[in-house]
This record gives structure tokens, sequence and C-alpha cells, in this order.
């Protein structure tokens, strides 16, 4: 506890220090998240886990403004996570019955970003790449499992376990391009692509590791 309050009480400095500064412009992004987990077993990646869809709602100061240089102040609600169908198998059907245990695990953040911006100006639209650092503090998280019981419960309390013991916060980095025009539309819009992995483990023990990553997809509005 007292790592996240020291955490947001540094962040929220820096946003105060970004407020005090030259604004540039000020709006909202909100978009969608295609996340999963990098899930290693003795060095080896895990086959199997795939990207969840979820959803990306933030506010953003961008501020520190010099020519083709900026710096951009972020806060996001951001859900990440990761889908698995594990197949059931038995001693007659060693490959597969058909039937899966089907998981989707769904992890809420806050997340904190402070993200340099070079910029580039065309007659229409400005043109810019950013990376950065991001502190993601974890909100919730809820498991859902479907499948055959018992397995069902049994798999659903083990991902619970596993997900209640993520570090938190989290960090991580923030790279992306974008494009913002000022004047296609009466208010400034944009989109924006960005890739998020985290630089630390989630979760490990001595066979397990498991990381964070996730795309996002981001619509513009400014002030």
């Amino acid at each position: 506890m007292n790592r996240w309050i020291l955490t947001s009480f540094l962040l929220f400095a820096v946003f105060s220090v970004g407020a005090s500064q030259s604004i540039k412009r000020c709006g909202a992004k909100v978009g969608a998240t295609s996340s999963t987990w990098d899930w290693q077993t003795g060095g080896s990646t895990n086959q199997g886990v795939d990207a969840r869809l979820g959803i990306d709602v933030g506010a953003y100061v961008e501020w520190f403004n010099v020519p083709a240089f900026s710096l951009i102040s972020e806060l996001h609600f951001v859900q990440k996570g990761m889908k698995e169908d594990i197949p059931i198998t038995t001693q007659q059907y060693p490959n597969g019955t058909g039937e899966f245990v089907k998981h989707s695990i769904r992890l809420d953040y806050l997340s904190f970003g402070i993200l340099p911006k070079v910029r580039f100006e065309t007659g229409v639209a400005e043109v810019y790449g950013i990376a950065g650092l991001r502190v993601d503090i974890s909100l919730s998280n809820n498991v859902a499992v479907e499948g055959r019981e018992p397995l069902r419960t049994q798999s659903a309390q083990s991902f619970q376990y596993l997900v209640d013991r993520f570090k938190n916060p989290e960090v991580g980095g923030t790279v992306g391009i974008g494009v913002q025009s000022d004047s296609l539309l009466p208010l400034p819009v944009g989109i924006e692509v960005r890739y998020s992995p985290n630089f630390q483990n989630g979760y490990s023990t001595s066979i397990w590791t498991i990381r964070n990553t996730s795309f996002e997809f981001l619509l513009i509005v400014s002030m």
C-alpha cells in the first residue's frame, strides 16, 4: 500500500508540473486493447495463449511545447488479460475429446504514462511518434471459465489464485505512432496505434513467468 501511495503521489506531481507548463493541447483518448500474456515455462513460450479484447479510456495533457518536440502526461483506465482454450484429454482420447475448458482473464488497471513525443507538421495534419514509461496500478480482476465440471471450478480457482498474486504496481513502456488534424472537424481529432509491453514479470515462480503485453488502438479528441 505504501508503494501504491508513493507511486500515485509522484505521478500526480508530474501531472501538476505538466499543467504548470505551456500546454499545447489536452483531450481524451478512447479505444480498444488487444492484450495477452508473455507466458514462459522453463524458458519456452506457452502455446495456445490468445489475445483478449478490452477497452481503453483516458485523458491527456500535451505540454513542454518546443519545435518538433513535446511531452504527454496520460491517465487511462485500461483492460488487459488473455484468453486460453485448453483441450480436455482422456486416456482413450490423448489428443483431445473435442471439448475445451475456456478461460477469459480480465485485468483492470489505472495507467499513468509520461510519453515524449516527436512531431512532424504537414499542411493538413501532424504525424508523430511517442515512446515513454508507464505505471499500471491494479484495480480489479475477473476470471471467467467455461467447461465441464469439476475441471471448470478447479481451473477457475487456480487462475484466481494466480492473478490475485500479480505484482502491483507494474512498470512498462509504450511506443506508438499517430496522426492528428486540427482542420478536418470542428475539434482536433486523431488516431493512435501503440504497443505497451511490461518491463517486469507480473507473476513469477521457479518454473513460470508471466508478463502483460498489449496493443492499443485509440481515437483522440482534443481541445
